[in-house]
């Protein structure tokens, strides 16, 4: 009952996955990304996505934990790959085509699942839409008569 009054209220829960990023330095980190339209996403502080790496769920791996690293399952990701399958574990209906082809697989996917992501949204319906034009038009009204009644020294 309370759940789509609260995703109403505070927007849906984000899924976050977590990510060993390696770099060209030859560094690695590890960080939580939110999951977004079937691709791990980085973004900068106005929400803006800047970089995207495609999430398959048969490419995280279980990660016991070292010290303040709390065990998860992660994904492996590389700076300049779209996706990081050291272990050729991706058929090849999975892996991304590399090229513009937008009928490839992986872009289907993506695709469909903003679709998905974009039917689930709700949408204000006709009665409320009539119910906020009738307020509206009454408050308008309202404001109209008090002017005139003042105009008049009737107030």
């Amino acid at each position: 009952m309370f759940s789509g009054l609260t995703e109403k209220l505070f927007g849906t829960p984000k899924e976050k996955r977590t990510q060993l990023y390696f770099r060209d330095d030859g560094k690695a980190t590890f960080r939580k990304l939110c999951v977004e339209d079937a691709s791990m996403v980085e973004k900068d502080s106005n929400g803006k996505i800047i970089k995207g790496w495609k999430h398959f769920y048969k490419l995280q791996f279980l990660f016991e934990g070292f010290k303040s690293l709390s065990a998860d399952m992660v994904t492996l990701a590389f700076d300049r790959h779209y996706v990081l399958d050291p272990f050729n574990l991706l058929n090849k209906e999975e892996r991304p085509a590399m090229d513009s082809n937008l009928d490839s697989p992986s872009i289907m996917q993506i695709a469909k699942s903003r679709c998905y992501k974009i039917d689930t949204t709700t949408k204000g319906g006709q009665y409320t839409n009539a119910i906020i034009l009738f307020c509206g038009s009454g408050t308008i009204i309202e404001i109209l008569i008090m002017g005139y009644l003042k105009a008049k020294g009737m107030a």
